[in-house]
C-alpha cells in the first residue's frame, strides 16, 4: 500500500517568498518509512519530492521549508534566481535518489528566452551550488531532477 501524505504547516500566502518579506514562510512535512512511497507537495504547490520505496532505512519526518532570496548563498555570476528556493531536511540518510518537481511559470519561461536549457535546479551541497541535470518541459510548465542528498535548492535561469 503506498502512502502518499501531504501536511499542510507554516504560513499560507499568496506569491512567492521574496527578499523583501521573509517572514512569509512556508513549510510542511510527511512521515517517510522504508517500505512505502512517499510525496511532498510544497504549501504553494510549486514543488513536488517523490520518493521510491526504500529511499531510507528508518522511519523518519521529511521537512520542507520555502527560503527567501535572501537566505540562500550567492548564485555562481551567470545565474539568476527565480524566486523559487528551498530547503529539504530528514534525520536518515537517503539510500536512493528522489525527485525534485519544481513549477515553472511564464515570466521564467520568458526569463530563459524560450530555451528550456537555460532553465537549472541547483543543489547546495559542499559549500557551493552544484547545478542538477534538469529536464524541462515549457508544454508541462515543470523542471525536473533527481538527487541523491538533501540540502538547499533553488530554480534558477542560466543568462542568455
Amino acid at each position: 500500500m503506498a502512502v502518499t501524505g501531504v501536511i499542510f504547516g507554516g504560513l499560507f500566502a499568496a506569491g512567492r517568498p521574496d527578499a523583501t518579506n521573509v517572514s512569509q514562510q512556508l513549510s510542511t512535512s510527511i512521515s517517510i518509512t522504508p517500505e512505502t512511497p512517499a510525496s511532498l507537495i510544497s504549501p504553494d504547490g510549486e514543488a513536488s519530492i517523490e520518493l521510491n520505496a526504500n529511499t531510507v532505512g528508518a522511519p523518519a519526518q521529511l521537512a520542507y521549508s520555502a527560503l527567501s532570496i535572501a537566505e540562500i548563498p550567492a548564485l555562481p555570476p551567470e545565474f539568476t534566481s527565480t524566486g523559487k528556493a528551498f530547503e529539504l531536511t530528514t534525520k536518515t540518510p537517503l539510500l536512493k535518489p528522489i525527485t525534485i518537481k519544481v513549477a515553472l511559470g511564464d515570466a521564467d519561461t520568458a526569463l530563459a528566452a524560450g530555451k528550456e536549457d537555460n532553465i537549472v535546479i541547483q543543489h547546495y551541497t559542499g559549500g557551493a551550488w552544484t547545478q542538477l541535470n534538469t529536464a524541462v518541459g515549457f508544454g508541462a510548465s515543470t523542471a525536473i531532477a533527481q538527487v541523491d542528498s538533501l540540502s538547499m535548492f533553488v530554480l534558477t535561469i542560466r543568462d542568455p
